[in-house]
């Protein structure tokens, strides 16, 4: 894990960093926000508003600020992440993809185990 939020130039090992990531990804909206800046790169309001699906511009605006140390603008007025936006993401992609495996391979067994279970009942 530690590979990944290095790899952005973030240390958050000294910081408060880590709680406003967490904080950002409990959220399944700035969850999406996040994800869809880090696929689209700057976004504007509107754009990024339509891509997350989010009709009420409050709304929209309450979160992007609940996300200010993960989002920034640009000189264009567009959001982008800022660094520790790019650790966040880091990190929320190596745990879904943990997760993933990890499903994955409790799938296999639970196949397995009801594999044998129904070979060994005769009708």
């Amino acid at each position: 894990m530690n590979l990944a939020i290095k790899a952005v130039g973030v240390n958050l090992a000294d910081s408060d960093e880590y709680d406003e990531i967490f904080a950002a990804l409990k959220n399944p909206i700035r969850r999406q926000i996040l994800l869809v800046l880090e696929q689209k790169g700057e976004v504007s309001f509107t754009n990024l508003q339509q891509a997350v699906g989010i009709s009420d511009t409050g709304l929209m605006s309450y979160h992007l600020k609940e996300l200010a140390s993960l989002v920034e603008q640009s000189e264009k007025g567009k959001y982008r992440l800022s660094q520790t936006g790019q650790a966040g993401i880091a990190l929320f992609q190596k745990v879904e993809t943990q997760r993933n495996q990890t499903g994955i391979a409790v799938h296999r067994e639970l196949e397995k185990m009801v594999g044998q279970s129904f070979s060994s009942l005769r009708f």
